[in-house]
């Protein structure tokens, strides 16, 4: 007696999530009838001998493969809220940082500010201090000397975490991140690193990053865009162990929110392992990825030491869900994926060794998919890495800080693509043109309170000066010109002086006012 099914047939409703409710009556109907011909065919008695009970096959196979029927992504991608093609940046980057937020920052800064004035009061000559208001809040962030994020309250309700500082502002990110934009269906997960050099309990240390030393970070990202969906900053080791092991546990907690619609996660050979993605696909989450050679379960016959491939060749095996590939590229490449069909093919694109150029090369899907769609995280961190805020600090909670913040803008301008892609294309068409839009939006009208008994001199030229975009092609900042070495490269803006008619660098307008006031 054999029988013999579809391996991909899932049978009764999703085990997730609650979210993973069927669609429509029409689908339920058809789940009961594949529900309904699975039992029949686990009864069916058929005597060849070649047959075989598919779905709970004991061993990998490299012929007479299974084919594989994939789903198609379930959710709904895009943006939760769409702007009006004249929205600007600062719009949509309020979606991210919202009213709560600077709320909470505000008043936990004038909170810490009162409490370390008491415990070590200032000499008399000391600057007065005054509250900080939402609107210097914004144009501020968290450039204060009392800037902080956690009550006494919440230091003890959160006793033992190690990200007490910012717990509140991680979680409250990690909401909104998922609220405001779904991507379409395909994912990264991967490590990024903020960096930080200090002493710290969890700092860590990738030799393979362009971050080597600092504070490890567990992200999934949208593959295509980049877009931070969610992430965990890592602490050390969790109290107690843990069951299946660290990549079990993160790549689960990144992508349990995704349960039940078929979307796809890729991600290195740090996480994959066949018992990991065996657990992803009972839960209708499509992963993929290559595999160490080391993991358990995999097919010995296939595993390099035991293949001898010329370039570009490769084989293939299949086992139930999984399907396993060894290519042959300038060394050995395993990939191992729960819902590619084995026999299907793809391209990728290699070097020719004589003559340069690049040539087309045919390999299993799998490998291709895994190329074309593992970059989401690097993309991100490339990204928020041109601009994030460089200050020097020994606090390392600053540095998640600026590196969230800056991570904000970036998924502010995936928004915007996809909301006004059109508008995006002419307007800002590179980050860096957004992000300066950010800043201005940020800075509104606040101007620095200076205490009037330290400057009892009117400034010489005082007036109002506005620095405000004025050109529609980049123009040579007026200040760099003036202090640039000979040889040495000037900044460009579209930004200027609006009183002086001259343009200025955002990163230049200190030395601008300082020029102007004698300051």
């Amino acid at each position: 007696m054999a029988v013999t099914f579809m391996t991909d047939t899932k049978i009764g409703s999703n085990t997730g999530s609650s979210s993973t409710s069927l669609s429509s009556e029409s689908d339920l109907e058809e789940r009961h009838a594949v529900g309904e011909q699975w039992v029949r065919n686990l009864f069916a008695e058929d005597d060849s001998d070649d047959s075989v009970f598919a779905g709970f096959q004991a061993a990998w196979k490299e012929r007479d493969f299974v084919e594989r029927l994939t789903m198609d992504f379930r959710g709904i991608g895009g943006a939760s809220v769409l702007h009006p093609p004249e929205a600007n940046p600062g719009m949509y980057f309020d979606q991210f940082w919202t009213g709560e937020m600077w709320q909470q920052l505000v008043d936990e800064t004038n909170r810490y500010a009162d409490q370390e004035r008491r415990r070590n009061p200032p000499p008399p000559s000391a600057p007065i201090w005054m509250p900080v208001a939402t609107d210097e809040m914004r144009a501020l962030l968290v450039v204060l000397r009392h800037g902080h994020s956690a009550s006494a309250v919440k230091k003890r309700l959160l006793a033992g975490d190690k990200l007490i500082k910012i717990r509140w502002f991680v979680d409250f990110l990690n909401d909104q991140f998922q609220a405001v934009y779904v991507p379409y269906g395909k994912y990264t997960v991967d490590e990024s690193m903020v960096k930080f050099k200090g002493r710290l309990e969890f700092r860590q240390y990738l030799p393979a990053k362009p971050t080597k030393w600092g504070v490890k970070v567990w992200v999934l990202a949208e593959s295509d865009t980049g877009y931070l969906s969610k992430f965990q900053v890592y602490t050390g080791r969790a109290p107690g162990g843990q069951e299946r092991g660290l990549t079990h546990r993160v790549v689960t907690d990144l992508v349990d929110h995704l349960y039940g619609q078929y979307t796809q996660v890729y991600f290195d050979n740090f996480y994959t392992s066949p018992d990991l993605l065996t657990y992803l696909h009972a839960r209708q989450v499509y992963a993929c990825g290559t595999v160490r050679a080391n993991r358990k379960n995999l097919p010995t016959a296939l595993l390099p030491k035991n293949v001898n491939l010329q370039r570009h060749e490769f084989k293939v095996a299949q086992k139930d869900e999984l399907s396993f590939v060894v290519w042959q590229d300038t060394k050995p490449v395993c990939v191992l994926s729960n819902f590619h069909d084995p026999t299907a093919m793809g391209a990728v694109s290699r070097r020719v060794r004589l003559g340069g150029g690049a040539q087309q090369v045919a390999v299993p899907a799998v490998v291709a998919d895994y190329q074309k769609y593992m970059k989401g995280v690097d993309l991100m961190d490339q990204m928020v890495g041109y601009y994030i805020i460089q200050h020097r600090s020994k606090k390392w909670w600053r540095r998640i800080f600026h590196y969230l913040m800056m991570a904000s803008a970036y998924n502010a301008y995936v928004v915007a693509r996809d909301t006004n892609p059109e508008m995006v294309a002419t307007e800002w068409p590179n980050f860096q043109d957004f992000l300066e839009e950010i800043v201005l939006w940020l800075v509104g009208e606040v101007r620095s309170r200076r205490d009037p008994a330290a400057n009892p001199r009117p400034a010489p030229g005082a007036g109002r000066h506005d620095i405000v975009k004025m050109y529609e092609k980049k123009r040579t900042c007026i200040e760099c010109s003036m202090s640039a070495a000979a040889g040495e490269r000037r900044g460009t803006t579209k930004h200027g002086c609006q009183q002086c008619q001259q343009p200025v660098h955002l990163e230049c307008v200190s030395t601008h006012f300082h020029r102007l006031f004698n300051l």
